[in-house]
């Protein structure tokens, strides 16, 4: 995998606001990034079949070292 555009997404965020937009996640290192960057309130647009690993990884009861018990809900205020 090549470099991500993070700067991207942020200011996507930044200038449409969280609760207004969908990020395509195909993938579970994206949508892993996501949540862990931007909280579990994120709205990621995902396989059906990934569905319960997004959600596990949400609620804080699926994970791995870099994600375990780091996710917050609702995700802290950018300031």
């Amino acid at each position: 995998m090549g470099e991500w555009n993070t700067a991207a997404a942020a200011s996507i965020i930044k200038n449409v606001g969280l609760e207004n937009v969908m990020f395509e996640a195909a993938e579970p290192l994206v949508f892993e990034w996501y949540v862990k960057n931007y909280g579990n309130e994120v709205n990621l647009f995902v396989d059906h079949s990934q569905i319960l690993q997004v959600e596990g990884l949400r609620q804080n009861i699926r994970g791995n070292k870099s994600t375990w018990g780091r996710i917050v809900y609702p995700a802290p205020a950018e300031g």
